[in-house]
């Protein structure tokens, strides 16, 4: 396979620079989204108004789809008052999607080596085997099998990888700006844990990790492309098959 596509650029090459306040709070604000989103939904059902687990967990699913197209947007608006666009950034070429298959195989591994030495370290061992809830209705299992990897894997992609971490790069330097957007992403699915303190710290330690293996394949192959196509296969395997098993 060659690797004759044209490189995601790394710096901004036309246009306003964006600066560090408005730099970090798109960084964190998908975060603080996510959060306040899960609150809410936790909120109603403790209350009563939802029915308890697992209902928080599917309308959180259906909104992290909305909050991904506002992720979009604001990558998109920051993009374009520096001169840039979505487009630029995928640099799509047809090797990617060879290499995209390797970088399944290389985020599959990571996935299960942090999840276990995550929960190793919080747990000593395996992680308390959550109570049976009702059969997903068919509708949300397509929801997260067909709609949910697609939107997650262009929001992440293009905000922490394809945007964050050059800009962060150009401010701090390689390895700092690897380490704080490895742990946006890992703080971002801390939402996805509200309800138990003990398997939030896990799941942020073992997406902490993961993204630092994201933020290193994005250094290797200096654009998007396989990582989004991966990313999107890793969580059709992942997410949306087991609903609908």
């Amino acid at each position: 396979m060659d690797r004759t596509a044209t490189a995601a650029p790394t710096t901004v090459s036309g246009g306003a620079r964006t600066g560090m306040p408005l730099t970090l709070t798109l960084l964190f604000g998908r975060t603080a989204l996510l959060l306040l989103t899960a609150g809410v939904l936790y909120a109603l059902a403790a209350a009563g108004v939802l029915d308890p687990w697992p209902r928080p967990m599917i309308w959180l699913n259906i909104a992290i789809v909305a909050v991904d197209l506002i992720t979009l947007a604001a990558v998109t608006r920051v993009l374009h008052r520096e001169g840039r666009t979505l487009r630029e950034l995928f640099a799509w070429g047809i090797s990617d999607l060879g290499w995209s298959l390797l970088v399944l195989v290389i985020l599959t591994v990571t996935l299960f080596a942090t999840s276990y030495l995550a929960n190793l370290i919080v747990y000593g061992g395996a992680p308390p085997i959550p109570p049976a809830g009702a059969q997903p209705p068919l509708w949300y299992g397509l929801w997260t099998l067909l709609i949910m990897p697609v939107t997650i894997a262009l929001a992440e992609e293009y905000l922490y990888r394809g945007w964050a971490q050059p800009a962060l790069t150009e401010r701090w330097g390689r390895w700092i700006a690897w380490i704080v957007v490895a742990l946006a992403f890992g703080a971002q699915h801390i939402a996805l844990s509200l309800t138990s303190p003990e398997a939030a710290v896990a799941r942020f330690l073992a997406m902490f990790l993961c993204g630092l293996v994201f933020g290193a394949l994005y250094w290797r192959f200096r654009r998007l492309a396989p990582l989004i196509i991966a990313h999107w296969l890793l969580d059709v395997l992942f997410l949306g098959l087991p609903n609908l098993l």
